[in-house]
């Protein structure tokens, strides 16, 4: 089935379980073959041991850029919402879009309606919609956290700005009368945390 690219990095633990039985499973095998015949057994264990490290030593030789592959599970979120939070100013609301909650958490901002989440499959439902509809238009949200493209209302983000976060945008919009009034003090605390305008 399909899996999102990098994502099998910090996914792989669920498959522990299964990747442990079958350790264990052929270690048995060896085992019983080694007691019956201890040469057949010796140069099988020493088969599996050599398959093994030659179709693993590409991710055991490969170097890899520690910090990119730390950066993971909650760290976006935190770093959107950190963003949020040094932009933000009292009566200032916040809508994202499917599903990261915590991103509210961590911007400590209300919800721009009672619809805290927007997935897809939301906006054939009229009166979901409509409800999102009516937040974008009475009192428009002063940042959308728009985590995954296709929920449906990218038509409502033309007043707003796409940040960008280390050369990628991360789908952070910030109203422009927001965005445009930031002091220096602000501006500095974004991009001391890499953020910058996407122009």
């Amino acid at each position: 089935r399909f899996i999102d690219p990098g994502a099998q990095y910090y996914r792989g633990f669920h498959l522990l379980p299964w990747f442990a039985a079958l350790i264990l499973i052929i270690s048995l095998m060896v085992e019983k073959i080694f007691i019956v015949n201890k040469k057949l057994g010796l140069c099988l264990a020493i088969g599996v041991i050599g398959i093994t490290l030659f179709y693993t030593s590409r991710d055991f030789t490969k170097l890899r850029d520690i910090n990119k592959d730390f950066y993971i599970n909650y760290s976006r979120q935190f770093s959107v919402g950190e963003a949020a939070r040094i932009m933000k100013s009292e009566k200032d609301t916040l809508f994202v879009a499917p599903d990261e909650w915590l991103v509210y958490w961590q911007a400590d901002l209300n919800p721009a309606s009672k619809m805290i989440n927007f997935y897809a499959w939301m906006n054939k439902v009229p009166v979901l919609r409509k409800e999102v509809e009516n937040s974008f238009s009475n009192s428009p949200p002063t940042f959308v956290y728009l985590n995954l493209v296709g929920t449906g209302f990218e038509q409502y983000l033309r007043d707003y700005t796409n940040l960008v976060r280390d050369g990628k945008l991360v789908n952070l919009y910030v109203r422009n009368d927001k965005f445009f009034s930031l002091n220096k003090e602000q501006l500095d605390q974004l991009k001391f945390h890499n953020f910058e305008l996407n122009q």
